[in-house]
């Protein structure tokens, strides 16, 4: 009894001083990534360290502006649902909601509103260390022993390539912190049979991003796979699968209310329209951008560490788990180089950060690294023997200078191209436009790798014995690994004395000064007068400048922009490229409308906005003429070249004329058109601007957005004339003039606009008469109209719209192909617009369902567990119906995902070769 005491005494405090170890490391792994960050903002000058911020690109452009938006959403100033500030009214719920569900943002709150795009610093801080601290939370339970070594894996994992290039989509960067837990949880499932935090954590991720949750169920479904095919008996396959393919399934249907409406905004949104076809993909070889993947995925310390370990060579015996992580491994690398299969995990979508599930083969390489070196302790003690120990020393020595050298190579090759560096990675494709920069960053990934060879082939001697004592020296990993951080962020990362950080930056300090004043005004109230002021796009602001100073605008870039909304403004003339929309086109007429709430005497109702973009917008301005007028067909004599509007009465005609080219171009293909009053010309030249050159009178003509490769009917204006001859000329890149059938002028008399304006026609509603509130997502409208009059509110009817009129709902049929609008009844009208989220109530349903069967299965596994006959027979069942399921899906996905691909590119491929050389 004594000695079972102590025994157990003995064991006890085994454990504890284990724990204690595991915790330390813990604690150090934290304290490497924090203090890596600390060294990159205080050489940055950084937040907190300077005033600058890590903002670029997509960070600068979308994502900070939406947390902008989340900051004002858990703040009670928005609603979840819909913004009126961007974009003519904006879907933003999921993008909204994967921010309202993601727990570090609410870091932001500490910092205020105005320092949000400083406080964004701190997240990537915290995201980093989290996905360390995870990632060094699961290496331990994978190949616990070995804790030193695993402080720089789990450094390796948070600092590597993939979290560098995409820190800027900074929604993306809690995937990287879950996956380690989702990774141990999956292996809970496959070796236990117990799924709840597996179904759990499958959950959080698909409401978190459909597109990297529809990534993670492609990861589970074939790691799984490779799990049970290469660990597991045969016999006890098909149940495992079952099991799985339940819990997936559970999870599934848990994340519904997120997954469901993301899903209904996905396939209406613009983004849906770009997505390469299933046969498309397999004309795209991936070597365009080859380098950006190796980039992220290939990180020079975890390959280092592989090749000094030895895992690539061949072995008659390799243990289940090593097995298991290097054809996961193998099967990752094999994904994101086969680009069919690649743009596949993708879902076809344009790829611009063209491997989002890169974190998950980092991870795989840093498990592979762990169980191979747990094996090489037990191999170096059987195998190595210290017989010179001076000339071991020796060598030592060599190796750890070599290291040193390698790695101080590395940064001082980062630090005197910094710059290039930094502008070459902004661009987003460095392998096509910069050569050289891609050259050095290949080099200086080489040194790094190197460096982590060296280190890991250094062998230290126990001088009171005569073997050995250990495989390799884990500090130099640990040194390697925040090298190889330093240098890919520094890479990144703009430099305190960089043109566009100093510009962006510049930006955030004035819209958040804007907003500030607004706030101490009042201004940001339910007037609509604020929402609807449709500022035009300035150039030194974000596209998404309104989520930040709180000003309206046409302007919105997010990846769930409506294809309606685009197909609206677009018909109307505004600029519309990839998944936004721009406040550059449009006319004089379009800008007034939008800016104001309507109601106007004659019927409106119907009219589609179908035509060509000048056709349209001089349909808006017979909403507001005393009369319906056609446009006249213009004769070939010279006295009827001019336009003559009168505009002393009240009644006028021809606010907006519209002239195809034909009738006013040249002989040399210019185009002449004589004008008497005040008149504004706009021009669709039927091409994006980034085609054509424009003069007018022999003067260029300047044009917004020039480099924006869409729109091509977007209405470009030339200026505002009177009383003279206006020779247009529109030339291609060649300088060819391009064909008069391509184009429309349009002819806007100022004098008869303004008069509409005031004429009664149609009447502005005051702030008194209509209120916008933000909080509710509703649109409250107080009118007296005569019958037949129809009221107009400048916002895009998209799915989700309601109305209530004089306490019963009616429906809403769009204005001029997208605007909302009913038609009032005689006398007094209150009028309610109010947003439902799409597909919202039916995806909470499915999420009640979903946990009641988690809790069913929970409670019938207790039971099967119990010994109780019908629910082990019913579990047995259900497991193996999920198990040939989980086959078949597996089946179809290889074959649908890799198979076909494979096939479809080696036959377009042999095609263009064949047609090059033969052709």
């Amino acid at each position: 009894m004594e000695n079972r005491t102590d025994q157990r005494v003995f064991w006890h405090g085994k454990l504890k001083k284990e724990s204690r170890k595991t915790w330390q490391a813990t604690a150090l792994t934290a304290l490497c990534s924090v203090a890596l960050f600390c060294l990159l903002f205080s050489y940055k000058k950084m937040y907190p360290f300077g005033d600058g911020s890590v903002a670029i690109t997509d960070l600068y452009s979308q994502y900070l502006p939406l947390l902008y938006h989340f900051y004002d959403v858990v703040t009670g100033q928005k609603n979840l649902f819909l913004d009126f500030s961007v974009s003519g009214g904006a879907n933003l719920y999921a993008d909204t909601i994967n921010e309202v569900l993601n727990p570090f943002n609410y870091v932001l709150l500490l910092f205020g509103r105005d320092r949000i795009y400083q406080a964004v610093n701190v997240l990537v801080l915290l995201y980093s260390t989290a996905s360390a601290v995870t990632a060094h939370i699961f290496l331990e339970k994978t190949a616990s022993g070995r804790r030193f070594q695993n402080v720089a894996l789990a450094v390796c994992y948070a600092c590597c390539g993939y979290m560098a290039y995409n820190y800027q989509i900074i929604k993306w960067m809690i995937f990287p912190v879950i996956f380690p837990l989702f990774c141990l949880a999956l292996l809970r499932l496959l070796r236990e049979k117990k799924g709840g935090w597996y179904t759990v954590l499958l959950a959080w991720q698909l409401m978190l991003s459909i597109q990297l949750g529809f990534m993670t169920l492609l990861f589970s479904l074939f790691a799984g796979a490779i799990w049970l095919y290469t660990c597991e008996r045969k016999e006890n396959r098909t149940r495992k699968m079952g099991c799985m393919g339940i819990d997936t399934l559970i999870g599934i249907c848990i994340s519904a209310a997120v997954l469901l409406p993301s899903a209904i905004l996905l396939l209406q949104s613009a983004r849906s329209g770009e997505n390469l076809s299933y046969f498309g993909v397999m004309k795209r070889h991936g070597l365009d951008d080859l380098f950006e993947r190796l980039f992220q995925i290939a990180n020079p310390v975890l390959i280092g560490l592989l090749f000094a370990s030895g895992c690539f060579r061949k072995r008659k015996r390799r243990s289940a788990a090593e097995r298991f992580w290097l054809y996961l491994t193998g099967f990752l690398w094999l994904t994101v180089l086969l680009e069919p299969a690649n743009l596949l995990w993708h879902m076809g979508s344009y790829v611009c950060f063209p491997v989002r599930y890169g974190y998950m083969a980092v991870l795989s390489m840093a498990a592979l690294v762990a169980v191979r070196k747990e094996r090489d302790a037990d191999d170096f003690h059987t195998e190595n023997v210290c017989k010179h120990p001076a000339g071991l020393r020796l060598c030592c020595v060599f190796l750890l200078v070599a290291s040193a050298v390698s790695a101080l190579g590395a940064v001082c090759l980062t630090l005197i191209w910094e710059e290039r560096l930094v502008q070459a990675f902004s661009s987003l494709a460095i392998s096509k436009v910069c050569p050289k920069e891609t050259a050095v960053t290949a080099v200086v990934l080489l040194l790094v790798g190197v460096s982590a060879w060296c280190g890991q082939k250094v062998l230290y001697a126990k001088t009171s014995g005569e073997k050995t004592g250990g495989a390799g020296f884990p500090g130099m990993a640990v040194f390697g690994a925040l090298v190889g951080g330093f240098c890919v962020y520094t890479m990144i990362l703009l430099p305190p004395d960089y043109a566009v950080r100093q510009e962006n930056e510049a930006a955030y300090r004035q819209m958040t000064e804007i907003a500030k004043q607004a706030e101490n005004e009042n201004a940001a109230s339910a007037e609509p007068s604020w929402l609807l002021a449709r500022e035009a796009d300035r150039d030194d602001l974000p596209i998404n400048a309104a989520l930040v100073d709180r000003k309206g605008s046409i302007s919105g870039y997010f990846p769930t922009e409506s294809k309606q909304t685009k197909a609206v403004l677009e018909s109307l003339g505004y600029l519309a490229p990839w998944v936004s929309v721009r406040a550059v086109g449009g006319t004089e007429i379009s800008d007034t409308m939008l800016r104001n709430v309507f109601v106007f005497s004659k019927e409106a109702l119907g009219q589609s906005g179908s035509g060509s973009v000048l056709s349209n917008q001089r349909a808006w301005a017979e909403l507001l003429s005393a009369e319906d007028v056609e446009t006249k067909h213009r004769q070939t004599s010279e006295e009827e070249q001019s336009v003559d509007v009168t505009t002393g009465s009240k009644e006028y005609t021809n606010i907006m004329e519209v002239f195809p080219a034909q009738e006013l171009v040249l002989e040399d293909g210019t185009l002449c058109i004589s004008v008497t009053d005040k008149q504004l010309l706009y021009l669709d030249a039927g091409r994006s601007a980034d085609e054509i050159f424009i003069s007018v009178n022999g003067e260029p003509v300047e044009i917004p957005e020039k480099n924006q490769m869409a729109s091509a009917h977007r209405l470009i204006w030339l200026g505002t004339f009177e009383a003279q001859e206006v020779m247009i000329s529109v030339t291609d890149r060649m300088g060819t003039p391009v064909a008069a059938q391509e184009m429309e002028l349009g002819a806007l008399h100022e004098n008869a606009w303004q008069a509409a304006l005031q004429s009664g026609i149609a009447r502005i509603l005051q702030p008194s008469e209509c209120s916008i509130s933000e909080r509710n997502a509703q649109i409250h409208v107080s009118v007296s109209a005569a019958e037949g009059e129809t009221l107009f509110i400048p916002f895009v009817a998209i799915d989700g719209w309601k109305c209530i009129q004089n306490r019963k709902a009616v429906d809403i049929e769009p204005i001029l192909g997208g605007f909302l609008g009913i038609t009032l009844t005689e006398g007094e009208n209150e009028v309610v617009f109010s947003f439902e989220e799409p597909g919202l109530k039916a995806g909470v349903g499915i999420s009640i369902l979903g946990f009641a069967f988690l809790l069913i299965l929970f409670f019938a596994r207790q039971k099967a567990e119990a010994g109780w006959k019908i629910a082990a027979e019913q579990k047995a069942k259900a497991e193996k119906c999920f198990g040939m399921l989980y086959r078949l899906l597996l089946a179809v996905f290889f074959a649908g995902i890799y198979v076909v691909p494979t096939i479809g590119m080696v036959v377009s491929l042999t095609g263009k070769i064949v047609m090059k050389f033969f052709g």
